[in-house]
């Protein structure tokens, strides 16, 4: 059977995502550069500190999560396209249950692909076997993109991606000072929260001080509200995403191409 071009969809997925994700990144800058948030700085009467927060003043664009979710679709896409073109290039045969599997541990991994687990990779031929161990699709250390993430975010909930405001240290967060004549005053600076509820992130708590007024020099960004990636701006997670996914795309095609090789 001549097989022509089947890792073609897969490819197109993987394009597809970068001008979605450029479309993400210029509204994201528009955003975060406009009249789109404010800065206070108020006495919280439960903790007796000063917050110094920021709040939006507009929510954010439509189309600023519409480019977000759909570059998010097409680079999860990509992966099953991907191992559905390895399995019809080792077997000559376009199968159904051919999911890009993933798994919490490396052993959860091999329940995957041993058919124990998941019914939707049943039929991968081990033959690809090794390429997706090498893959490893699991979180493991120096694993800063998880496709374990990516695959959380693109599940279930995949319709309900949402946005949050972000101004992590790693990202451009440079500083608040506090004017207020005395040296000793205190700033604790936080890892900033965004409360979705409110639309804010308390960036930094002090003790008030007669005359003080809290200045802040920032850096924000819009992120990915989910737990493991509110502190990276959502461009770099996408960019960081669609590279390994291009990265498997690529591997799988080449690994595909040999197997059949080897066999004369």
């Amino acid at each position: 059977m001549h097989v022509s071009e089947p890792f073609e969809s897969a490819e197109f997925s993987i394009r597809r995502a970068v001008k979605h994700a450029v479309d993400f990144h210029t509204l994201a800058a528009k955003f975060v550069n406009g009249e789109s948030y404010t800065t206070r700085d108020e006495f919280n009467a439960e903790t007796g500190l000063n917050e110094i927060k920021v709040k939006l003043v507009r929510d954010f664009p439509e189309d600023l999560r519409g480019s977000l979710s759909d570059a998010i679709k097409n680079i999860r896409d990509s992966l099953d396209q991907a191992v559905s073109a390895a399995t019809l290039v080792v077997t000559g045969k376009r199968r159904s249950r051919t999911h890009f599997p993933f798994g919490e541990s490396e052993d959860d991994l091999e329940n995957s692909l041993s058919r124990r687990k998941a019914a939707q990779c049943k039929d991968i031929p081990e033959e690809i076997f090794p390429a997706i161990r090498f893959i490893r699709p699991y979180p493991h250390e120096g694993d800063s993109f998880r496709l374990k993430t990516l695959q959380r975010v693109s599940g279930p909930h995949k319709h309900s991606v949402s946005l949050s405001l972000g101004c992590s240290p790693a990202y451009g967060f440079s500083e608040v000072t506090l004017n207020t004549g005395d040296p000793s005053t205190s700033i604790t600076i936080n890892f900033p929260e965004w409360d979705s509820s409110k639309e804010e992130v308390v960036v930094a708590t002090y003790a008030p001080k007669s005359g003080g007024r809290a200045i802040l020099s920032h850096a924000f960004y819009i992120a990915v509200d989910h737990p493991e990636l509110r502190n990276i701006p959502a461009s770099v997670v996408l960019e960081g995403w669609g590279r390994r996914a291009d990265w498997v795309v690529q591997g799988l095609k080449k690994f595909a191409a040999q197997v059949v090789a080897e066999r004369g």
